[in-house]
């Protein structure tokens, strides 16, 4: 008598039924994630035409108008983010996407003197005849700028972990690199970082593991507190999600990133504006040459080190940071 052999179930087919139901799944999570991001970041800013071009901004509150400038890899929503931060209102906020960043095309500010200028275009459009400026990292060249090129229409300065002078740890004009060196990262790696996908990635995972992204954002001896504290664990969300579609905010960080080494030698001692130097004690040490140089250099300027605090110290010091920067706009305010 034969007896008849059930067939072996087909693992492998199993297997591959079920890691196209994965990618199937994590394919429209990602996809219905970038339009509702997309929709977001479109109906929360305005696009005006000015001289300079068009710039996306977004405007908020009533009262003396403080002008704030994000960092690289930023956006109007970035700037937003700080302003929300102080939670102030007593004064006007305009935050703007510079030139490169999301809505905002690099044609209207290829370099940072360009930049000053659109933004002096923009303030001449909403009639705003003098703003302080808020500006963060990679913001701080074309705040300077502005300070320089339109002293009359800036009142005060803010400097949050802002880039000044490349050179300012006295560091030579050039490097040298040997043959068949280069500094540029392979282009795969440039792609991946700014890519929507690895933005929704990181996001995400913020939300999940938020220890993998929110100790090296702040240090490891902040995280717990970050973590416990809902304000300060909002903050850092909001941080985080200001950093999302990197493919929108890629040409303005490739321009930033070819600007840097070129901003250097400018006059910062004919800065009229009073000036508040924001560092982090943790933060580079490149960045703390840079924000002394402008206290050596700057004559009305005052340097405040924050203990403790990385180059992205606001969802763990904001309750150090905002009434410095509140103090010091209300002590300048027109």
């Amino acid at each position: 008598m034969l007896l008849k052999l059930k067939p072996k179930p087909k693992l492998g087919l199993y297997l591959l039924f079920g890691l196209i139901g994965l990618f199937c799944i994590v394919a429209f999570s990602f996809f219905r994630w970038r339009q509702t991001e997309r929709a977001r970041l479109a109906n929360q800013s305005q696009l005006i035409e000015t001289s300079q071009g068009l710039i996306e901004y977004t405007s908020f509150g009533e009262g003396p108008a403080i002008l704030v400038l994000h960092g690289t890899i930023g956006g109007y929503d970035q700037g937003q983010y700080l302003a929300e931060m102080l939670q102030s209102d007593e004064y006007q906020f305009i935050s703007v996407s510079r030139p490169g960043y999301l809505r905002t095309p690099i044609e209207s500010g290829a370099t940072f003197p360009e930049q000053a200028d659109a933004y002096i275009a923009l303030l001449d459009e909403l009639g705003i005849s003098q703003v302080a400026v808020i500006a963060v990292s990679g913001g701080g060249p074309s705040a300077l700028q502005m300070a320089l090129n339109h002293p009359s229409r800036v009142w005060s300065m803010v400097m949050l972990s802002t880039n000044s002078d490349v050179h300012a740890d006295n560091s030579p004009p050039e490097i040298e690199l040997d043959e068949g060196e280069t500094r540029t990262p392979p282009s795969w790696l440039v792609n991946t970082l700014f890519s929507d996908f690895f933005s929704w990635s990181v996001i995400n995972v913020s939300k999940w593991q938020p220890r993998l992204i929110l100790s090296p954002l702040v240090g490891e001896a902040y995280t717990d507190e970050v973590l416990n504290d809902p304000i300060k664990n909002d903050l850092y969300l909001e941080l985080i999600k200001s950093f999302s579609l990197t493919s929108q905010r890629k040409v303005g960080s490739f321009s930033d990133g070819a600007l840097f080494p070129k901003h250097t030698g400018y006059p910062f001692e004919n800065i009229q504006a009073p000036m508040l130097i924001l560092h982090g004690s943790e933060d580079a040490s490149e960045i703390y040459d840079q924000q002394k140089y402008l206290e050596r250099t700057v004559p009305n300027s005052t340097f405040v080190e924050i203990n403790g605090g990385t180059h992205f110290m606001s969802p763990s010091h904001h309750e150090v940071l905002t009434p410095i920067i509140l103090d010091f706009l209300e002590e300048h305010k027109p």
